[in-house]
Parts: structure tokens; sequence; C-alpha cells
């Protein structure tokens, strides 16, 4: 019989479940991009995306009204703001500076607010892909020699190493059944379990982490 070193792999029956929440992760940060731009900007970007792609397509009378109306929307989106204060401004040389100093905070009239919100949506892209990562370790409990398990393991697969060798994603394992016995407690014995499933949660992981 084969020697193995004791670690616990108990991961694998949970494995739909985690990916499940990994999905709805990878779905969050979409979710809220489209919740700042619905409500916070006031702008159906996806539409007006969208639209310039149509208009790109045809021809004629129809480009001329898909153009004219993204180029409105971006009007009113970016320059309401400059159009309300296209007059002289006749105010106090210190008012005019702070005013011109809270200009550069995010702001809707001013289109910043857009920039703004991207530039956070794509933060919480990075955020949300370096969590999972580090999420993905920590479900399988790799240990500190894989702390880049996507890169190490797809190195053991290159180089011919097998399960039995690193005891990553095992195949075969020892599990506790409880058995009962006529006339005796049930008593738990340990008996030799084969694990193909990882065979496919080794993919799985290996696709995601380099995604």
């Amino acid at each position: 019989m084969c020697s193995f070193d004791k670690s616990s792999s108990g991961y694998y029956q949970w494995v739909s479940l985690m990916l499940a929440v990994q999905a709805i992760l990878c779905y969050l940060p979409r979710l809220v991009w489209e919740m700042i731009t619905f409500n916070r900007v006031g702008t159906n970007l996806t539409f007006l995306l969208e639209s310039a792609k149509s208009a790109s397509r045809e021809t004629g009378k129809e480009r001329s009204q898909r153009v004219q109306f993204v180029a409105n929307a971006l009007d009113t989106l970016l320059f309401a703001r400059r159009k309300m204060h296209h007059r002289e401004d006749t105010r106090h040389p210190v008012v005019q500076f702070l005013h011109s100093a809270t200009d550069m905070l995010p702001r809707k009239r001013i289109g910043s607010a857009l920039v703004f919100y991207y530039m956070h949506a794509k933060l919480l892209y990075l955020g949300n892909a370096v969590a999972q990562i580090l999420l993905m370790e920590r479900f399988l409990g790799l240990g500190s020699n894989y702390r880049f398990f996507g890169v190490s393991i797809l190195q053991d697969l290159l180089s011919g190493r097998n399960w039995n060798e690193t005891l990553v994603f095992p195949r075969v394992g020892f599990c506790r059944i409880p058995v009962k016995i006529v006339n005796s407690p049930i008593a738990p014995i340990t008996a030799q379990c084969t694990l193909p499933v990882n065979m496919l949660n080794e993919k799985i992981y290996i696709f995601l982490w380099f995604w």
C-alpha cells in the first residue's frame, strides 16, 4: 500500500457551492457599475454604446439620427454645466477661485463623476480578481509551497509530476465511514476512497486562476 503524509482534503464536496459564490463575485463589479450609471450618473451608457456601434453599421438618414442622438446625450452629460455658466462671472476673485477648486471634485454636471466612477469600477474589478485568487488559495488549502498555485500546478503537470508526488488534488484518499453492525453501536471505519472529481477540479481551478 502506498504511504502518504497525513493531510485533510475536505474541500471537494463544497466545490460546486464555491464556484457559484465565485460566479456571483465575478458579476458583482458589473452590477455595481450598472447601478452607478443608472442611479448616480443618470445615463444608460450601455444603450449609448450600442447606439454608437449601430450607427457605424447604418447608412443615410438612420445613421444621422443615431449619431445625433448619441451626440446630444453626451453633450447633455458632459457640457451641461458649461452651458449654464457661459455668461461672464462677476463674483469676487476669491469666490471664483474656490468655485474653480471645487470643480475638480467628481460632479455629474461637469462629467468628472463619470470618470471618477469608472476608475473606481476598474479598481473594484482588480480588487475582486485579487480577492478571488486569495479565496481560492484559502479554500483549497494548498500551503505556502503553492502560493501561486495556478502556475505551480501547471508546472507540475508539464513536468510530469502527478498527484501522488505533490498531494495536490489527490485522486485517492482515506475516508472515515460510519458503519452499523448488528447488536453493536455505530463504529467509524477507515476506507480507501477514489476522488475522480478532483481531476475536473484541478483543470477548473487552473483555468480560473489564469482567467
